[in-house]
């Protein structure tokens, strides 16, 4: 059997290659050289620009064909041009039975005729969907399936019969070139098993059919950019869709690095334990240096304590670090910000479970993290960017910041914002109209607005467990097993619960199979069953052993079912309050009226009280330099907030008067329960 390979190109690593493959059969090879001096000096000009002129001359030139037939016995003939009339008397002088197309551009008809069985070629992309330039990378832009197809070569672009085809595996670490490899690699053993193929008789084509496939052209380096960040992220939910590009266009331009830590979770989350650690005890390290050399709290606090966080060696030498209080926090909250003027700090407030309003601010570095674990979190449970969302929530920081261009920006993210501040029965029935005609993936919110609705929707018989949703992701408060299991039988998909808060960030989350796991861009401890954390990225205003304020038992489970290797929580207390009922039967979050207090200067605390629907008592403990003429004004916010007129009484304390067995509630509603 004759078998003839056309290049371009005396010095071709692929020609090479496949010259060696065909020299292992019993075949007859010949290599026909069609140099294009025009191509040749346009390559040689990109390998000079690239500066790979030298390593071109040390590895390439040194495996010429020509030298190559003399190791391995095989013919080199020269012509000028592949449809040059010399080609054309050099294929009907040999009489190939068939020839292999290895760079040499478009054949025209009459050399196409030529060889018995034709000509063939190894195209980087399955046809026929793919046709054209840069296929290889096209693919991987539209999460197709990589590979290599051998197939005839006829008049077409790509068009001609298919004889093989096979899937590329990625993988981790793979990039653009790493995968141009592999599917070289691949082409050179599918047209020699084509070769085995057509001389045996058993090779078999098929047709393609015509307008089956798209043409693809040159892709524009910055889309080959994209491609290649797309490799390096490794997650399934960078497809660069619109809603994609919205989300890391908006992450970019606030400053924030959400992605890259996306990227270093998805490396995190496959950790052994042991190393998962070791990740956490450098973190802790690099963070207990930077607050050591630009927060003058830490720094006094570290030489009281004697601690040299240069000399750690271990966790246990973090337990010379002092607890971190609220009320330290609020007693030298300048002492807390980091020197470093290079940190983009932001101001939030939160009066956690107590009804304390803490101010505090959080760095560009705390936010992403934060944000990227909730993408993790997300990817979990089979959830992408772009992937419609309901998100039921009460934030008036969130709401009062929400204007039209984060109204666009939520619509191209396919988020749905509905407000939890008042939900009476008519607000609640429409927003389960609005999820019926939406249909989301997912609902987000808080854990007793979300089983009010689901309730409502079970008792007037309306139909939400149809509507394709993969998960309801509940937190900021507990929820009960009674609440978990109607919003489960509702919305026909499991709850995930996430625990955290502003100050804290999301410290613990559900995976799939049902553990709660910690966060490990966070050091948690559980001391006495008291949540103790450590954010590991929270350099602008670092919380160094923070007490949340809330308990928890550790699980001491060791493994779960999902594989990933985080610590399990076996139970979080805390964070519960009572909902408030408006003077017309509506629940009212009671972070509607927690808002009104929490970015006061004023107030240090206070405990709502609701005797009546339309009847609340205010304990409050103030500074000095609050003017009771607020009375009247506030009084006027909470009426809005109720949804209607109500009376207000308010009741000054001093220290020693706040409630000691309330920890966890700064709302007590004594009418909530005849509506539940």
């Amino acid at each position: 059997m004759k078998v003839v390979i056309l290049t371009g190109n005396d010095v071709n690593k692929f020609a090479a290659a496949l010259a060696k493959r065909l020299s292992k059969l019993n075949v007859e090879l010949f290599v026909v050289v069609c140099v294009d001096y025009r191509s040749l000096l346009k390559g040689l000009m990109s390998k000079i620009k690239d500066r790979k002129l030298v390593s071109y001359i040390r590895n390439d030139i040194s495996e010429s064909l020509s030298g190559l037939s003399r190791k391995l016995k095989f013919t080199v003939l020269r012509s000028r041009d592949v449809n040059s009339k010399r080609t054309e008397a050099i294929l009907k002088d040999i009489h190939p039975d068939v020839a292999i197309q290895a760079g040499v551009g478009i054949i025209r008809k009459r050399i196409l005729c030529i060889p018995t069985f034709g000509i063939i070629n190894a195209h980087m992309a399955l046809l026929p969907k793919y046709r054209g330039m840069n296929v290889l990378e096209w693919s991987l832009l539209c999460k197709d399936p990589v590979g290599v197809t051998a197939h005839l070569i006829d008049e077409g672009i790509d068009t001609g019969d298919i004889l093989l085809e096979e899937k590329i595996i990625l993988d981790k670490g793979d990039t653009i070139d790493a995968l141009r490899a592999k599917a070289e690699r691949l082409s050179v053993e599918l047209l020699a098993e084509s070769v085995c193929k057509i001389k045996d008789g058993s090779i078999k084509r098929i047709k393609q059919i015509e307008g089956q496939g798209e043409q693809y052209f040159v892709m524009h380096p910055r889309l080959k950019d994209l491609v290649e960040y797309k490799l390096n992220m490794k997650v399934e939910y960078t497809e660069f869709s619109l809603p994609y590009i919205v989300y890391a266009i908006n992450e970019a331009v606030l400053g924030r690095a959400t992605l890259g830590y996306l990227k270093k979770l998805k490396i995190i989350e496959k950790y052994p334990a042991q190393e998962l650690k070791q990740f956490q005890f450098e973190g802790l390290k690099r963070l207990l240096l930077h607050a050591y050399g630009c927060v003058d709290y830490y720094r006094d606090v570290f030489g009281k304590a004697g601690f040299d966080p240069e000399k750690m060696a271990s966790f246990e030498d973090f337990n010379k670090v002092p607890f971190l209080t609220k009320e330290d926090i609020r007693s030298n909250q300048k002492g807390f910000i980091s020197k470093d003027k290079k940190r983009k700090l932001t101001r939030y407030a939160t009066s956690g479970s107590t009804g304390h309003p803490l101010k505090f601010y959080l760095s560009n570095e705390r936010i992403a993290s934060n944000k990227a674990a909730y993408l993790m979190l997300y990817a979990w449970w089979g959830l992408k960017i772009g992937d419609r969302e309901v998100v039921l929530w009460s934030s008036s920081r969130d709401l009062m910041a929400y204007n039209f261009i984060k109204k666009i920006r939520d619509r191209l993210l396919n988020t749905r914002l509905f407000s939890a501040f008042q939900m009476s029965e008519d607000t609640m029935y429409k927003y389960a109209k609005l999820l019926q005609s939406y249909r989301p993936k997912d609902i987000f919110g808080y854990a007793h607005s979300i089983y009010i609705l689901a309730r409502l929707a079970k008792n007037r018989n309306l139909r939400l467990n149809d509507l394709g949703l993969k998960v309801v992701f509940t937190t900021a408060e507990l929820l009960h097993d009674y609440q978990r299991k109607v919003i489960e039988e509702v919305f026909g998909c499991p709850v995930c619960n996430c625990y955290g808060g502003r100050e804290s960030g999301l410290v613990a989350f559900e995976c799939p199979k049902g553990n709660m796991h910690l966060n490990p861009l966070i050091y948690a401890e559980f001391i006495n069953n008291d949540i103790i954390i450590t954010d590991l990225y929270s350099y602008g205003m670092p919380f160094i052993r923070y007490k949340t304020g809330d308990q928890g038992i550790l699980s001491d489970k060791k493994e779960c079912p999902c594989g990933i290797s985080f610590p399990i929580v076996e139970k979080i207390m805390g964070r519960d309050t009572d909902y408030v009922v408006g003077p017309k039967g509506e629940f009212i979050h009671p972070l509607a009226l927690e808002y009104i207090f929490r970015e006061s200067e004023d107030v240090d605390y206070f405990r709502i009280v609701q005797k009546k629907e339309d009847e609340l008592v205010i304990d409050l403990l103030v500074t000095s330099k609050f003017d009771k003429r607020l009375e009247q004004a506030i009084r006027d916010k909470i009426d809005l907030a109720m949804g209607g007129p109500v009376k207000t009484g308010f009741k000054y304390i001093k220290e020693d008067e706040i409630p000691q067995h309330d920890k966890y509630k700064f709302v007590i509603s004594e009418v909530v329960n005849k509506y539940i």
